[in-house]
Order: C-alpha cells, then sequence, then structure tokens
C-alpha cells in the first residue's frame, strides 16, 4: 500500500479549521504581495494509531461540538472534539443499514449529520 503524503491532509484540516474558527490565518502586504502565515491550533488525527489515523479523507464538517471527518476508503465517518480527541467512529465497509459502501458527501439535515453513499443511492442520517 503507498503512503500519501500527510502535508496535503494537513492543508485540507487548516482550511477546514480556518473555516470552523480553530485556526487563526493571518497576513500581510509586502510591496504589493500578500505573505500568509497560519497557526495551528488543534491536530485530528494520528500517523502512529491506525484506529484514528485518517485514510481518503473524503469530506470535512464541523458543529459547535464535534469535527466530522469521512473517509470514504474505509467508510466510516471519524467524530472528533473540537479540541482533536476522538470520539467514535460511525458506519464501516457493506451495504447493510449505517454501513457505506462508496461515500461521498456529508451535510446537515436540521440538526443531523448525512452521509451521501455514491453506490447505493442512498443518504443514510447520523
Amino acid at each position: 500500500m503507498k503512503r500519501r503524503s500527510s502535508h496535503a491532509i494537513q492543508v485540507l484540516f487548516w482550511a477546514a479549521a480556518v473555516a470552523s474558527g480553530s485556526a487563526r490565518l493571518s497576513g500581510q502586504a509586502l510591496d504589493g504581495i500578500r505573505e500568509w502565515s497560519l497557526t495551528s491550533v488543534v491536530g485530528i488525527g494520528s500517523a502512529d494509531d491506525p484506529r484514528y489515523g485518517l485514510s481518503v479523507v473524503r469530506d470535512v464538517l464541523a458543529d459547535s461540538d464535534r469535527v466530522y471527518v469521512l473517509l470514504s476508503q474505509d467508510g466510516v465517518v471519524r467524530a472528533f472534539t473540537r479540541d482533536g480527541d476522538f470520539v467514535r467512529d460511525f458506519g464501516g465497509r457493506g451495504q447493510g443499514p449505517g454501513e457505506f459502501v462508496s461515500p461521498s458527501s456529508m451535510g446537515w439535515y436540521e440538526s443531523r449529520l448525512w452521509v451521501a453513499d455514491f453506490r447505493t443511492l442512498r443518504f443514510t442520517l447520523i
């Protein structure tokens, strides 16, 4: 199995962290060129522990308490606290209730999280 670069995942999470307020982005103009710096405030996942690691990240959403990461290769939604601590996994590989074959996106329906599965053509509410 080819190991993926963690830099792309870090950039994705930093962008999500800035959008959710978990990281700060600041910039200043220097000779007409804007220089940006990003300060990481929270880390999510673990390269050393496969239970909390991240494979192919397809989508990231956050609410006031949790950060939800859709891992399409694993067929799970991994939930973390806003401080980056692992909470639990939702789903798994399969075609049964609460399982995913090819999860492709997430969103909100009222106050519940939904996951779209491209292969089974269904939405699952979590």
